[in-house]
Parts: C-alpha cells; structure tokens; sequence
C-alpha cells in the first residue's frame, strides 16, 4: 500500500470511527467534527477509493441513530407512563396503545429512510422498474419483522417485567420507571439493527444495475469488521455477473441471508473497466 493510500485509509478508518461514537450519543470536540466534515468533501469529489462510499455509510449511520433516538424517547415515555398508573389492567392499556403507536413510528421511518438506499444504489443509472421492486419488497418484510416479531417481543419484555418481584417492589416506592426503562434498553440494539435492512437494498440495487448493464462487480469486505464465515468466502471477490453471483452464493448478498445479517457492511461495486469514462 503506497503512503497516500494508507493515510487515505486511515482518514476512512477514522471517519468510521467518529459515525461510530456519534451514532451512540457520545459528545465529540470541534476538531473531530470538523474532520469528519472536511472528510466528506473531500469523498465527495474524489469519488473513489477509501472515501468512495462515505455518502452510503453516512446515510444508513443516519437512519440507525434516528431508529435509536425514536426507540429511546418512545420508552423513556412508556416507562414513565407505566409507572405512573395505577393497576395493572391500566398499564395493559398503557402498554397496549405505546407498542401500537412504536409499530407505526418505526414503519413511517422505514418509509423516509429506505428510498434513499434504491438512490445511492442506482448511483445516477437510469431507475428501472425492477429497483422500487426491492424497494417495496424490503418495506413489507420490515413490516413483518416489526409486527410479527420485534413488537411482541417488546410486549413479552414489559409484560415480564412488570411480573418481576423487583420491579414491583420499584414501583411501589417510585422507582419503577427506571427499572422499566432498564428492561427497554435490552431491546434498542435490536431497533438499530433494523437499518441493516437499508444496506441490503442498497446492494440489491447496485448488483442489478450492474446487471441491467452487463457488468462486472466485486464484492469488497469492509476493511474495518470482524467478518462472518458468509462474508470470508464470498467476499474480496470479483464475479461476472449478477447473476453469476446470485448462483455461486445461492441468493447471499452484503446483509442479504449473510450470517452476520443486519450488521454486514460489505459492498458490492461495480468493476471499472480500464480505458472506461469512468476509469479516465
């Protein structure tokens, strides 16, 4: 790797590093911020290598943190909700109506987060039918995954803790929104997580327009991940096609069935051909 290659990688490393801190709410000096801005400008027009896929990064690193931030204020008001009621049939209503409204927060920012994922994935191509076919086949599976498991597996959570001899013990002397809120908080990794469905889309997107075109793709491990066994065999390789590796991997994709599912941040990218406008 030449010097400007690893201090470019560094920078990349480094910009990640950042998104990871601001993604968990931790306050970060001036300087930190003003390079995380100054690294997107200058990804921005280089438009390749390390910095290439700054945008993309950015804007699923955006949607998580609104699913944590959404989450957090959702159960900081349902824990203090509930403990302030009185019986339980009146936290059942409580509990009831908070997971109902949770359900329906979570889809609408599906809705305004995942179409940029088809936006960056087509990259400029020209949208075909095909692409808003992921768009809306990746919606109604996020609405399956909120109505049929994450959403009853809240309601299980509370309904168990509200069951617990501590927790009750809490609430009897004022302190039971903490302790709910504690029970709340085991469940906000599995709400970030979701937005693993964005980067799926996004490489969906991307590998049919490399289809749509007759291209080359490869498909690039994250530099930075500990990679799942998916990723270690499929991964850091070039394909012909597509549908080539559609039918080497049997339908696997960068957070598409990988094992390490919504945490996967491999890319596909298309291969640049030399001597290509976009190679020049």
């Amino acid at each position: 790797m030449s010097r400007d290659a690893a201090r470019e990688h560094l920078a990349y490393v480094m910009a990640r590093v950042i998104d990871y801190l601001a993604g968990k709410g931790q306050r970060l000096p001036a300087d930190l911020l003003a390079f995380r801005k100054s690294f997107d400008s200058f990804a921005d027009v280089r438009g390749a290598g390390p910095g290439r896929r700054a945008k993309e990064v950015q804007a699923v690193n955006a949607y998580q943190r609104r699913l944590e931030s959404a989450y957090s204020s959702w159960a900081d008001d349902l824990a203090d909700d509930l403990a302030e009621a009185d019986d339980g049939d009146t936290r059942e209503e409580v509990l009831a109506a908070a997971v109902a409204a949770l359900l329906l927060l979570l889809r609408r920012l599906g809705r305004e987060n995942l179409p940029e994922a088809v936006a960056l994935g087509l990259d400029g191509a020209t949208p075909f039918p095909g692409a808003y076919g992921v768009l809306e086949d990746e919606l109604l599976e996020n609405d399956g995954y909120l109505a049929d498991s994450l959403i009853p597996d809240i309601t299980r959570k509370v309904r168990d803790g509200l069951s617990d001899a501590d927790i009750i013990s809490a609430l009897g002397v004022g302190a039971g929104a903490a302790a709910l809120r504690g029970v709340l908080a085991t469940v906000e990794g599995r709400v970030a997580q979701s937005a693993g469905s964005w980067w799926d889309v996004l490489n969906h997107v991307r590998g049919m327009v490399a289809g749509e075109e007759g291209g080359r793709l490869f498909w690039k491990r994250e530099e930075t991940a500990k990679h799942c066994e998916d990723c270690l065999e499929f991964g850091d390789r070039e394909y012909e096609s597509w549908d080539a590796l559609i039918a080497e991997t049997g339908g696997v994709w960068p957070a598409h069935l990988t094992e390490c599912g919504n945490n996967c941040r491999c890319v596909i990218e298309p291969v640049e051909v030399e001597g290509s406008v976009e190679a020049s």
